[in-house]
């Protein structure tokens, strides 16, 4: 065998095993000189008799190494029988609760003397092991540094805050939930005004607004959180900031004009996260009316995300004027506000006109009423660079309808529409008729029926550029399929299509076996489909040579029909499926061990050569193809449909 030329290989090593251990100790010279990450996820070497000097003497040139989930005797001896040019590490999940324990592995880190970027995040310090913890901060030149989730505290950032004084070249600062609140908040300051180079900080989850835990309301969060914000100008290089969770509202409007002066400072600022800090208890403090005039002064920002808030007309005004200012804003997320009326939406999207380079806008759950919606999309009209736009359980009805088909026909470039559970009702036609840069459109939860998806299946023939369709949930019948099927075939683009949860049964399933062509995910649970249109499915879904995802949970499947599919498939037939749900309240845990038995899942796997998961669990289980996955917002619809 040749030698590995390249200069990275990945070796992920998921639940090791000795002999996988013994074979990267003798059996891998043919790349033991390429080798440069080494991923040993899950891996309990402990257990495992293994020379690890051994293993790792092989390779010299291992830079990237991550030991998650490994155990604490397995990583320090790792860290001492690894190479020290190490410049990656990640032992995040490893719960280090003892203090001998960290001292020993605090030792082993100070021996990485190229060591840039560390992730110790999902662990367990104590004050005394966050003494060691500081002396490896005071030792490494670390570039990023990720302490996600490691219970500081107030008192514990003040244990290491002098220790991050030192990283003078970190460039990402991950912090989130950790608590350190107002007290901590003094105690970072003085290590941020340190970090020139910083350019991504996340504070989620810190509660920095909060004094202590027992107070409920407080007017003010007093001059530490403010003494926080005046030292963020001095991240020169400061681009992305969370700030997510953190009660801010509990400074009012004088608090709140402290962080948007300092936002408005930090010249490089392109991204900005305030979700979830305001709610109903402050909003009539002024918090939004404090912090847009510093907001809408930031030259540089590009996103901002304002979801899961609470907010009132003044405020909403306030805002609005914030965003019209913002010359250079690529996506507005202002999802998930029920408190956002009528009025408040009008006075929020006041100002996108001026926003030329808008592509994103998220409007997800608010609480406006459906007359509004028209004038909301006649705002719209301007934006023609929008690529993505989601009104997602609103109100938005037909009425609405009608406005955003006037934004789809105007805009040259809006690809991604999200708009389920959206009462479009029929008038959903009018929403995509003569898109041509559509790719993804959610329909979901919008009581199509079969006349809405025959109109559906009408309008979408000129999109030839559609990838993914969501149709969870329409009440769509055999019918209904058929007419859409005719539609989507001259949507030669077509990649994914959810149909979960209708009624399309056999002959509809069957229907859409006409626009298989590019498929690769399509999803068909609980559709009525029987046992009597299973060999029929089999003929038309043949032809899906790019499947990799089928999805036929919670139908009407017995263990027969199950015998018949492995019966009737061909060598090679769905060559790249890759997952395949067939779980049905029908086949029970004693059919499934009989299925096992004969042989019939062996043979559906031998057929399909790349199938990694089949699935004839809990028809109602979690996961992709789980319940979860199609309820109203849930994350196994739309982003689902994206990004698996």
């Amino acid at each position: 065998m040749h030698r590995f030329q390249r200069s990275r290989i990945i070796l992920k090593a998921h639940w090791c095993t000795a002999s996988l251990l013994e074979w990267m100790r003798d059996s891998c010279e043919l790349f033991q000189d390429a080798l440069q990450e080494l991923d040993l996820r899950e891996a309990l070497v402990c257990k495992h008799d293994v020379d690890l000097p051994a293993v790792f003497a092989r390779y010299q040139r291992l830079t990237h190494l991550r030991l998650v989930h490994v155990g604490k005797a397995a990583l320090e001896q790792c860290l001492a029988a690894c190479t020290k040019r190490i410049s990656h590490l990640d032992i995040s999940c490893n719960r280090f609760d003892h203090t001998q324990q960290m001292l020993g592995i605090s030792s082993r880190l100070t021996e990485f003397t190229n060591l840039v970027h560390l992730d110790i995040s999902h662990n367990t310090f104590e004050a005394p092991t966050l003494q060691h913890l500081s002396s490896v901060l005071n030792d490494c030149r670390l570039l990023h540094l990720n302490l996600d989730c490691i219970g500081l505290g107030p008192k514990g950032i003040a244990t290491i805050a002098p220790a991050l004084a030192t990283c003078t070249v970190l460039t990402h600062l991950n912090l989130a939930r950790n608590k350190i609140r107002a007290p901590g908040a003094r105690s970072l300051s003085a290590a941020l005004r340190t970090m020139k180079r910083l350019r991504h900080l996340d504070l989620f989850g810190n509660e920095l607004a909060v004094l202590n835990r027992e107070a409920e309301r407080a007017p003010e969060y007093g001059p530490d959180c403010e003494r926080l914000w005046q030292s963020l100008p001095e991240c020169t290089a400061l681009a992305t900031l969370d700030l997510s969770k953190n009660a801010l509202s509990r400074g009012g409007k004088a608090g709140m004009a402290v962080l948007g002066d300092a936002l408005r400072q930090c010249g490089e600022l392109t991204k900005v996260v305030l979700s979830n800090n305001v709610d109903g208890l402050y909003v009539q403090d002024g918090p939004w009316e404090g912090l847009s005039d510093g907001l809408g002064e930031c030259a540089a920002l590009k996103h901002v995300n304002l979801s899961h808030n609470a907010i009132n007309k003044a405020g909403a005004a306030a805002l609005g004027s914030a965003v019209g200012k913002l010359t250079t804003l690529q996506s507005l997320d202002a999802s998930h506000m029920p408190s956002l009326c009528s009025d408040c939406l009008l006075c929020l999207t006041s100002g996108l006109a001026t926003c030329p380079g808008l592509t994103s806008l998220d409007l997800a759950q608010t609480g406006a009423e459906p007359k509004v919606w028209l004038e909301v999309a006649e705002r719209l009209a301007p934006c023609s660079a929008l690529t993505r736009l989601s009104v997602r359980d609103n109100q938005v009805g037909a009425e609405g309808a009608r406005g955003l088909a006037a934004v789809l026909r105007v805009s040259q470039k809006l690809a991604v529409v999200d708009a389920a559970s959206t009462v479009f009702g029929r008038k959903v036609a009018a929403v995509v008729v003569g898109s041509q840069a559509l790719t993804g459109i959610d329909l979901s939860w919008n009581l199509l029926k079969d006349p809405g998806s025959t109109q559906l299946g009408e309008a979408l023939a000129g999109s030839p550029f559609l990838e993914v369709l969501v149709l969870f949930n329409n009440e769509i019948g055999p019918e209904g399929a058929t007419a859409l099927a005719l539609g989507l075939q001259s949507c030669t683009a077509l990649k994914r299509l959810g149909l979960h949860r209708n009624q399309v049964g056999a002959e509809g399933a069957a229907a859409l076996g006409s626009c298989m062509g590019s498929m690769t995910h399509l999803l068909l649970g609980s559709n009525m489909i029987q046992g009597e249109g299973v060999e029929k499915m089999l003929q038309v879904f043949g032809s899906g040579e790019q499947l990799t995802h089928l999805n036929l949970k919670g139908n009407l499947l017995e263990k027969k029909d199950v015998e018949a599919m492995a019966a009737g498939m061909k060598k090679g037939m769905w060559r790249r499926l890759k997952r395949l749900g067939l779980a049905s309240h029908r086949i029970d845990a004693a059919d499934r061990e009989q299925l096992k038995i004969q042989g019939v899942l062996d043979q559906i796997r031998s057929h399909c050569v790349a199938l990694r998961h089949l699935d004839l669990g809990q028809p109602q289980g979690k996961g992709l193809w789980g319940g979860n996955d199609v309820e109203k917002g849930g994350p196994g619809g739309f982003a689902a449909l994206f990004t698996v």
